[in-house]
């Protein structure tokens, strides 16, 4: 099965899953893939599917499910999310930049890197904050609207021809 037939199944399951999605046991169940044929087709979902679908897919780590999202607020929960893990990686970086300096001096390199580091961890602290603000600000806001147009479905249509 090609990267796209299986990332079109696994999309097909999980949009009829619901908003309540999938785990990745079930996802094998219901799609009769292997562990690395999802991996692989999640790749696809992620590069190409996500983008084409207008459709944000994520994983919610509290009910151990995949899904699509339906709301704004859990698209933003998992940004915030991965944010937090990725700011994680970047204070041990800045952690081994700043033991680097103590145990080597203050190098041209080592200030550089220590420089951009510290910026990288800034951005990525006010990116948790600002998702948060910025997800209860888009909710009031779509509540507020009275005559706002219906939903589109999140079962997308089936995609044709080879890739």
């Amino acid at each position: 099965m090609r990267q796209v037939e299986s990332a079109q199944l696994v999309w097909d399951v999980l949009a009829k899953s619901g908003p309540e999605g999938l785990s990745f046991q079930e996802l094998e169940k219901k799609t009769y893939l292997t562990r690395n044929q999802i991996l692989y087709a999640f790749r696809y979902i992620r590069d190409v599917f996500m983008d084409s679908y207008k459709q944000p897919v994520i994983y919610d780590h509290a009910r151990n499910a995949y899904c699509l999202a339906s709301e704004w607020c859990e698209a933003g929960d998992y940004i915030d999310f991965r944010v937090h893990g990725i700011l994680s990686m970047v204070q041990h970086v800045e952690q081994v930049a700043n033991a680097s300096e103590k145990k080597w001096g203050d190098k041209n390199a080592i200030t550089d890197v220590q420089r951009r580091v510290r910026h990288l961890r800034e951005d990525l602290e006010a990116l948790t904050v600002g998702n948060r603000e910025h997800s209860v600000e888009i909710a009031a806001a779509a509540q507020s609207v009275p005559d706002a147009p219906p939903r589109l479905s999140a079962v997308p249509q089936t995609a044709t021809g080879s890739s």
